[in-house]
C-alpha cells in the first residue's frame, strides 16, 4: 500500500488540522510526521535520527505525544526545526528511507503557511518556514509531490489577530496565478469528533486555534477558549472552516521567505526585512482590499473543491 507522510507543519494545533484531513486519505498508509518548534538537545523523546523523534513524554502543546497516546500502534514523530538544517534534512532521509512516501501533506490553521514574505505582518513564521523549505527540499530528492494545506484563515492569534485578512486573500490570489493554488476542502463537520479527542488523550492539551477550528467544522460562529494565549470568547468567521490546498514547490518558489530559507535556512530568516513586492502580489493586494470578504468568497466558489486528497496526493510528479 502507497504511503503518505501527514503531519502539522508549525506545531500545535497543526496536528490536529491535519488528523482532520486523515479522513479524506482513503486507501493509503499514513504515517504522521510533524514539524516543531524544539530543539534536538532539549526535547524529551526517543531520538531516531538527525532531528527526529517518537514522542514520549506529556506536555500540554505536544500534540505529536497526544496522537502517539491516542492512536497507539500508529507511527507518529516530531521533526525539531531549532536544529542544523542537516539534522532535520536527515529526519527526512530517514522517513524516506524507512516508509518510501509517494506524498507529503501538512497543514497549518491560522495561515503562517501561505506568507510569502511580502506582507507587513509576518505573525510566527519561522517553523512553518522551515518546514516548507525542508520538504520542497525532500520533495526533490525523493521525488515526493509536497502539499501543504491551510485552514482556519484568521484563527491566528484568536482574537489578537497577527495576519491581516486582506494580505492573506491576496497570498491566495497570488499562488493561483502562479499555479501553486490547487483547490479548496471544506472537510465535513463529522470530521471534527477524532480531532476532537485530540485535546484530551488522558490528559489536558493546550490550543487556541484548535478547538476554534474544530467549533468552525461544528458550524459554530462563537467559541470559548479556557486555556492558551488568547482566553474569552472569540469569533468565528464564516470562512474558517475552509482549507485550502498548494502545491508546496511551487508556493515556495514564489514566496521570497520559503526561498530564503532554502537557501541559507534559519540565517536567512533572521531579522527577516520586507522586500519591494512583486508586481503580481501587488495586483493581487489592490484586488483583495476594499472588500477582502467578498473577494475570498468569489476565490472559494471558483476554485476546484476536493472531496478527497488521495488522488491529487498520488497523482505522478512528472505529470506537470
Amino acid at each position: 500500500m502507497k504511503r503518505v507522510l501527514l503531519g502539522g507543519l508549525g506545531g500545535g494545533g497543526d496536528v490536529g488540522l491535519a488528523l482532520v484531513l486523515s479522513q479524506l486519505l482513503v486507501g493509503v498508509e499514513v504515517v504522521y510526521a510533524s514539524f516543531a518548534r524544539c530543539s534536538p538537545g532539549k526535547y524529551e523523546g526517543v531520538r531516531v535520527a538527525g532531528a527526529l523523534f517518537v514522542p514520549a513524554r506529556y506536555h500540554p502543546r505536544d500534540f505529536e505525544w497526544a496522537l502517539h497516546t491516542l492512536m497507539p500502534g500508529t507511527p507518529v514523530y516530531r521533526i525539531c526545526v531549532k536544529a542544523a538544517r542537516e539534522e532535520v534534512m536527515e529526519a527526512l532521509e530517514w522517513l524516506h528511507r524507512e516508509y518510501g512516501p509517494v506524498c507529503s501533506l501538512h497543514a497549518d490553521i491560522g495561515g503562517d503557511g501561505l506568507l510569502t514574505g511580502f506582507e507587513e505582518g509576518l505573525g510566527s513564521y519561522t517553523t512553518d518556514t522551515l518546514a516548507r523549505a525542508a520538504l520542497v527540499e525532500a520533495s526533490s530528492w525523493y521525488g515526493w509531490r509536497s502539499l501543504l494545506a491551510v485552514g482556519g484563515l484568521q484563527l491566528e492569534g484568536g482574537n489578537r489577530r497577527a495576519l491581516r485578512l486582506d494580505e492573506q486573500v491576496a497570498d491566495l490570489l497570488y499562488y493561483k496565478e502562479k499555479g501553486a493554488l490547487l483547490g479548496v476542502v471544506e472537510p465535513p463537520g463529522e470530521a471534527a469528533a477524532l480531532a476532537r479527542a485530540l485535546l484530551n488523550p488522558g490528559r489536558e492539551m493546550v490550543s487556541v486555534m484548535l478547538p476554534l477550528y474544530l467549533a468552525s467544522l461544528e458550524g459554530r460562529r462563537k467559541a470559548v477558549v479556557a486555556r492558551g494565549y488568547s482566553t474569552g470568547v472569540h469569533r468565528i468567521d464564516w470562512w474558517a472552516r475552509y482549507v485550502f490546498l498548494l502545491d508546496n514547490k511551487k508556493a515556495c518558489m514564489a514566496s521570497p521567505l520559503c526561498s530564503a530559507a532554502r537557501v541559507k535556512w534559519l540565517e536567512g530568516l533572521r531579522r527577516w526585512r520586507r522586500p519591494s513586492p512583486a508586481k503580481d502580489y501587488l495586483f493581487a493586494l489592490r484586488q483583495a482590499k476594499g472588500n477582502p470578504e467578498k473577494k475570498l468568497r468569489s476565490l472559494i466558489e471558483a476554485l476546484p473543491r476536493l472531496a478527497g486528497l488521495t488522488g491529487i496526493c498520488l497523482r505522478p510528479v512528472t505529470s506537470e
